[in-house]
C-alpha cells in the first residue's frame, strides 16, 4: 500500500487525469476512519464523518502541488487538513454559540468520548493555538500530535508511519504530551 499510494499521489501531481480518481479511491478510505474516530461520541455529534471526509479530501485535493515522498508524508498531511477542518468547524459553531467556558483538561485526560467535533469542555482552539507554537520550533512533534490526536492513529501506527519503533513515539509523545499541558494550564 505504501509504495501504491505514493505513486498514485507522485502521478496525480504530475497531471495524470486517472490518477485523482485512484487516489480518491485509496485515501476516502483513510480518511473516513479518521473522521469516524473523531466523531465517536454519539452525544451533541454535529457533524458526520461523511461529511468530515468530504470536506479533508477537498482540503487534500488542493495539496495537489506537494512533492509526495511516502506515507508518513501523507499522514502528517492528512493529519493537519483534518486538524483544519475540525477548527474551522468549531471556530464556526462557537461563533453561534458564545459564552460558554471551556475547562482545562490535560492531553492524558482527553478520551476518544471528547472529541474536537463533539460538545465536550475541552478547549480545542487553545490546542490549536498550542500546535501552531509548538510547530514554530518542532514541526515533527506537532504531526505527532496531530497524527495521534486529530487523525486517531495508535502509538503502533505512528511508529509504523515514521518508521521507528513503537518506545520511541511513546517517549516522544510523553515529551510533548507533558509542553502541550503546561502550555493549557498557563
Amino acid at each position: 500500500m505504501e509504495s501504491q499510494l505514493t505513486q498514485m499521489l507522485q502521478r496525480w501531481r504530475g497531471g495524470d487525469s486517472g490518477a485523482e480518481n485512484a487516489v480518491a479511491e485509496a485515501i476516502y478510505p483513510l480518511l473516513r476512519a479518521i473522521a469516524r474516530r473523531q466523531l465517536q461520541q454519539p452525544d451533541g455529534m454535529t457533524v458526520q464523518p461523511t461529511e468530515l471526509a468530504n470536506e479533508a479530501f477537498i482540503k487534500l485535493r488542493e495539496q495537489r502541488e506537494v512533492d509526495w515522498q511516502n506515507r508518513s508524508q501523507f499522514y502528517a498531511i492528512a493529519g493537519r487538513v483534518v486538524r483544519r477542518v475540525v477548527i474551522d468547524h468549531l471556530r464556526e459553531r462557537n461563533a453561534q454559540k458564545r459564552g460558554k467556558q471551556a475547562e482545562h483538561l490535560s492531553l492524558d485526560e482527553l478520551t476518544s468520548a471528547q472529541t474536537p467535533t463533539g460538545e465536550s469542555t475541552f478547549d480545542w482552539l487553545m490546542l490549536d493555538q498550542v500546535l501552531d507554537d509548538l510547530e514554530a520550533f518542532d514541526s515533527e512533534g506537532a504531526r505527532l500530535i496531530e497524527m495521534r490526536v486529530f487523525s486517531g492513529l495508535t502509538v503502533d501506527e505512528i511508529a509504523e508511519i515514521r518508521g521507528v519503533s513503537a518506545s520511541t513515539v511513546t517517549r516522544e509523545w510523553r515529551a510533548l504530551r507533558a509542553w502541550v499541558d503546561a502550555r493549557l494550564a498557563a
